[in-house]
């Protein structure tokens, strides 16, 4: 969901283009399951980084997702069109849909990426 999210918003922003309505209904689809993960977020537990123990205090939790993913997920979900509903095409929505790229970056695991890097330091 992410990649195609972050494809076809750069595609949506790069090119004249009025999607049909079976596509419309399937972008708001990939948009509730992001809503949906904004909130699955405050309650999914995380193992602790350095004890590895599972943290499944909510309190705990809500902490770690505020000052992590929070805002980059609050961006990407926002709803900008309701803001410039003047015209759906206008270069206003199409550039505060640009807000939704951050989403790339939960495709990318960091802690893969370092132990790769090591690999080729040995």
């Amino acid at each position: 969901m992410v990649g195609y999210s972050c494809s076809w918003n750069i595609f949506y922003f790069a090119f004249p283009f009025s999607p049909g309505l079976g596509l419309e209904y399937f972008n708001l689809f990939v948009e509730y399951i992001f809503i949906l993960d904004f909130f699955l977020n405050f309650i999914q537990g995380f193992r602790h980084p350095e004890t590895y123990q599972n943290i499944t205090d909510l309190k705990e939790i809500a902490l770690r997702y505020f000052f992590g993913w929070f805002f980059i997920d609050l961006a990407s979900i926002f709803p900008f069109g309701l803001f410039f509903q003047d015209n759906k095409s206008s270069k206003a929505v199409k550039l505060a849909r640009l807000a939704r790229l951050p989403r790339l970056g939960k495709l990318i695991d960091v802690s893969k990426i370092k132990k790769l890097l090591r690999s080729f330091g040995e």
